[in-house]
């Protein structure tokens, strides 16, 4: 895919996209206020070496070097029991040494003797005073730790620096960080899904695809028309309209795909229901004899007839009369005065709404139902776009005629 194939599912996509997006906002939005927050308060430590004989500067190093020894070591006792437990008794609290230490985090950064002790509590108050006590004792123990056995002095001596501070605001949650990764996961996910779900499309949805695809030109291009139901008859009702232009367009590409032999017979089909089969048909029909053609309409859909209604005309006698022999083509093929020169034929319902001529019957009409179409058609129709359901054949004119009514019986399919 190109740059512009991208561009072109983006486009086409947004809804999709769009859609992931506020979720995934919303997801964050939700998750930030069901968050309880959080406050954080931090003490500093710094460790330094007590018994230093000379102040020069190699003792200097040597004591800065065991500080620094001994603060990776300290970090991980300031959580410890021994630590904690008289926390917890000096506040007061309702919780165990290990439920506190899970609340306490200890660090020490890298070549520095100085040892950060965060406390971390729904209370602001109740933080800041968990992270004093916390480094004040921990300055007591690592003294009873470090002090030999028979003396009264430690060689090391941790001091709190910075003591913790009343948090003023939560440290979690972070809403505008929450928000911000909730909009780009949420894009992430919306294209992701655009680019899915147009790789896995196999419709066909413009002319470049047609053309690319199967190496073919379309005749026409029908816009999509919500009002079609209620107006079908685009072509006779507002002739002016772009639509009505495209059905035109469509006729003079018919009448002159062919120049030495043009077509006589076209069948309009679809691969599925309530694609426009009927109002094509019927609005082609209207063009073709708006130019001076005479045209034979042929209503062969046997499950959703249209035609009929659209023309205003009595649906009682039609195809499937004339295909068992019940109807005569004058009677079967009135002349519609919308179009000079268009004239239908329909197919025949009962009173009981059921259909006399099964689909699967047609099978068995083929070579009648070819003799009924050429003698209906007769030598004035110069055009007939026809239809029933069932397999593709469209049926040529003269020689051609004759030669598939032979062969296949002439049964012209939709």
């Amino acid at each position: 895919m190109e740059l512009r194939d991208y561009l072109r599912v983006l486009r086409a996509r947004w809804r999709l996209i769009l859609l992931c997006t506020l979720l995934a906002v919303g997801a964050a939005a939700a998750a930030t206020y069901a968050t309880t927050p959080v406050y954080q308060a931090e003490a500093q430590l710094f460790v330094s070496t007590t018994q230093v004989e000379s102040a020069n500067a190699g003792s200097l190093q040597q004591g800065g070097q065991f500080a620094q020894q001994r603060v990776r070591s300290y970090a991980d006792i300031v959580d410890s029991p021994l630590v904690l437990e008289d926390v917890v008794d000096e506040l007061g609290l309702s919780i165990s040494a290990r439920q506190l230490a899970e609340r306490i985090e200890a660090s020490a950064p890298l070549d520095t003797v100085l040892i950060n002790v965060t406390a971390s509590d729904p209370d602001a108050a109740l933080a800041q005073a968990i992270a004093n006590a916390t480094a004040a004792r921990f300055s007591e123990v690592a003294a009873e730790l470090e002090t030999p056995e028979g003396s009264t002095a430690s060689p090391v001596m941790v001091t709190v620096v910075r003591p913790a501070d009343l948090p003023e605001a939560p440290a979690s949650p972070r809403p505008t960080l929450n928000l911000a990764l909730g909009l780009l996961v949420g894009l992430a996910v919306g294209v992701g899904a655009a680019l899915l779900r147009d790789a896995l499309d196999t419709s066909v949805k413009t002319v470049a695809t047609v053309q690319e695809e199967l190496g073919l030109s379309p005749l026409g291009i029908i816009g999509y028309d919500a009002d079609a139901q209620r107006r079908p008859l685009i072509v006779h009702a507002e002739p002016g309209s772009t639509r009505a232009e495209a059905f035109r367009q469509l006729r003079t590409n018919l009448r002159f795909i062919d120049v030495d032999r043009p077509p006589r017979s076209i069948v309009v089909t679809s691969a599925g229901p309530a694609e426009g089969k009927s109002t094509t048909t019927v609005n082609l029909a209207i063009a073709l004899s708006q130019a001076g053609e005479r045209v034979l309409l042929v209503e062969g859909d046997l499950r959703r007839p249209r035609i009929a209604q659209y023309l205003g005309l009595e649906g009682a006698i039609g195809l499937t009369d004339v295909l068992v022999g019940r109807a005569l083509r004058g009677v079967a093929v009135p002349v519609v005065a919308v179009a000079v020169g268009v004239r239908t034929l329909g197919r025949h319902h009962r009173q009981d709404g059921a259909v006399d001529v099964r689909v699967d019957a047609l099978q068995r009409l083929e070579r009648p139902a070819g003799r009924v179409l050429r003698r209906l058609a007769g030598p004035d129709d110069e055009h007939r776009p026809a239809g029933l359901p069932g397999q593709h054949r469209a049926v040529g004119d003269g020689e051609q005629r004759r030669r598939v009514d032979e062969d296949e019986g002439g049964l012209v399919l939709e």
